[in-house]
């Protein structure tokens, strides 16, 4: 069975069903009963982003993707400054350099959630970063 393409706008959909049926609700004044049943061995949040782009107006539909989009941008800020802080600068360095295998699991799923936020080249260009510096700071250390 062929899914139907989930997207006709020029919006990416979004993947959190959670938040959508709660944008939904609270502030578009949709009642439950007027939302979309699941259907079987397809995922809810493809069925509303359907229902949305077919029963809600464009008005409507931007503002959910407006906020969707400010959701997501205030999520990756807030990975960023973790990842910048000095305890996500030190988690960094002991992935790069591989020194430190005994991280606590919690740390490792932080370090991934944030890397995978805010995208592996933003972490890359952090590492070259971390590597320069280190590299500065070992090279002003060898004159003391």
């Amino acid at each position: 069975m062929a899914l139907k393409p989930i997207i006709k706008s020029r919006f990416l959909p979004i993947r959190s069903s959670c938040w959508l049926k709660s944008q939904l609700l609270n502030r578009h004044e949709i009642t439950s009963t007027d939302l979309p049943l699941t259907q079987e061995n397809i995922p809810y949040w493809i069925t509303l982003n359907r229902w949305c782009e077919e029963n809600l107006s464009s008005s409507a539909y931007n503002q959910i993707h407006h906020a969707w989009r400010n959701k997501r941008n205030h999520a990756k800020r807030k990975a960023v400054l973790y990842l910048l802080s000095p305890e996500g600068m030190s988690l960094l360095q002991a992935v790069y350099i591989h020194e430190d295998k005994h991280q606590l699991d919690t740390e490792m799923l932080i370090l991934k959630a944030g890397i995978d936020m805010v995208g592996i080249n933003v972490v890359e260009r952090m590492l070259n970063r971390l590597a320069v510096n280190n590299l500065h700071l070992d090279s002003s250390l060898q004159g003391v």
